[in-house]
């Protein structure tokens, strides 16, 4: 019974809702434009859906766009911005100003099945509106993120 349990837990464990970086830093996001900055893992399959939904994505007006990959922790060193990255996807937009309006995730529910609501969020950002923040539902990219949600390492194992 408990080695189930411990089982179910490590699976789950990849798709909890992680905490997001601290909004209002600053960065450089030049030329009077919006930035969205998305960060991504390798090997991580909500990575992965984002990339592919990014990839079919018309490009969008007078908005930069950057795709990150990320492995392992660290902080993302990117239109000097300073951000210590713990999950992925992750959702970035700084303003024209250079501020950070958001930092997310990219949809309401952790199987993305309300789709994905990058556009919505510069949308009502750009026109001042304030937004909910989603949760970064993902793969946690830190070792220590990793050995807290799966001790034991089984969702290793069991993807090999």
């Amino acid at each position: 019974m408990v080695l189930p349990s411990i089982l179910i837990a490590s699976l789950g464990a990849s798709h909890v809702p992680f905490q997001t970086p601290p909004i209002g830093s600053r960065a450089a996001s030049g030329n009077g434009q919006w930035l969205m900055i998305h960060v991504l893992a390798e090997g991580c399959a909500c990575s992965n859906r984002v990339r592919a939904y990014l990839k079919q994505r018309p490009g969008m007006d007078a908005v930069r766009e950057r795709m990150v990959p990320v492995e392992g922790a660290g902080h993302l060193r990117l239109a000097n911005l300073n951000m210590e990255i713990s999950a992925a996807p992750l959702l970035i937009v700084v303003a024209p100003d250079g501020r950070v309006r958001y930092a997310g995730g990219y949809s309401k529910r952790r199987d993305a099945q309300d789709g994905f609501h990058d556009q919505e969020i510069l949308a009502k950002l750009s026109q001042g509106a304030a937004v909910e923040t989603l949760p970064v539902y993902g793969c946690a990219t830190s070792r220590q993120m990793r050995a807290r949600l799966d001790p034991f390492g089984l969702k290793a194992l069991l993807e090999r």
